[in-house]
């Protein structure tokens, strides 16, 4: 601790979760920042839209927001208390957020979650269904590091066995759409890291041709063993959309260049 841990949030402000903790994350360093130079809590970067942002400026409901937090205080997770009343159409929304966020990135978790005096976790529901009432209290931890979680995809651990399991597990409901299915795998996508393995996994949960294609395109630059993504393609069902999705990544690896 007294070396300093951190963690990195890209945040979607657009997001009600997103936009909640970039809120905190600025009252709570600011709040630090008041008690001196030894409150052990600071901002490294903070930036809005790739410009510097000052910490004590209201954030706006949409725009991309980069913060790394730092901390030398005896703590090795940081945790944010949240009450929601899920009658509510706009607390309703932030949980269903919250859960995304929490099954597609590696160090954020719900500690502590109860509906109404009865514990909850991340497979209690049935993904998306939030219920329609209740009290939720929520302790959402995420957790520090001395090195930043996301190094790259050729420096950066894939995702837990643990939490890939729930991430799998959660996408495997028969109940669930291709197009919710997808949208879970996007924000994992902007999130974590996989092996090719895991990569196939994820293809063989979704039905349709153009969610599959959709997915290998998309989880490409997010595997950690390209040399290995021929393995993937075997997870479609012909010889011509293997090589759509090759024909995808390379025009994509062709537009990063030229930007």
């Amino acid at each position: 601790w007294k070396r300093g841990l951190e963690a990195t949030f890209n945040l979607e402000l657009s997001n009600p979760c997103d936009l909640f903790l970039g809120e905190q994350l600025l009252r709570r360093t600011q709040a630090a920042a008041s008690h001196g130079s030894d409150a052990g809590e600071s901002l490294r970067e903070c930036r809005l839209n790739d410009a510097p942002f000052e910490a004590g400026d209201e954030l706006p409901a949409r725009g991309t927001l980069h913060v790394v937090y730092f901390s030398t205080k005896p703590q090795d997770e940081l945790v944010f208390s949240i009450k929601l009343d899920l009658s509510r159409p706009n607390d309703k929304v932030m949980c269903l957020r919250l859960w995304e966020r929490a099954l597609t990135t590696p160090s954020d978790a719900w500690k502590v979650a109860q509906l109404d005096g009865a514990v909850v976790t991340l497979q209690t529901w049935q993904y998306p269904e939030v219920p329609a009432g209740g009290i939720l209290t929520l302790e959402y931890a995420v957790r520090l590091a001395i090195k930043p979680y996301d190094r790259g995809v050729y420096f950066s651990a894939p995702m837990e066995v643990r939490l890939f399991t729930q991430l799998t597990e959660t996408l495997s409901s028969e109940a669930l759409s291709d197009f919710d299915k997808v949208n879970l795998i996007k924000q994992a996508a902007m999130r974590s890291y996989f092996t090719s393995q895991q990569v196939k996994s994820l293809l063989e949960v979704v039905s349709y041709r153009k969610g599959k294609l959709e997915v290998a395109v998309m989880l490409h630059p997010r595997t950690v063993d390209p040399h290995n993504f021929i393995n993937v393609l075997q997870a479609l069902n012909s010889e011509a959309d293997r090589q759509a999705v090759l024909d995808m990544v390379d025009n994509g690896r062709k537009g990063r260049r030229s930007s």
